[in-house]
């Protein structure tokens, strides 16, 4: 799986964006998982 793959510095970089783009960590989650097609993110994550 590419989650257990992923660095967390790139899910970070990911995360990021996510924020500037206005989105909350819900939608954040969201967004990121539905363009790798899997878990990669969890709102634990993404709320660090």
């Amino acid at each position: 799986r590419l989650s257990e793959t992923m660095e967390i510095s790139e899910i970070r970089v990911l995360m990021k964006y996510e924020f500037h783009s206005g989105a909350t960590t819900r939608q954040a989650v969201t967004n990121i998982n539905s363009v790798f097609g899997i878990q990669v993110a969890t709102s634990a994550t993404v709320a660090r």
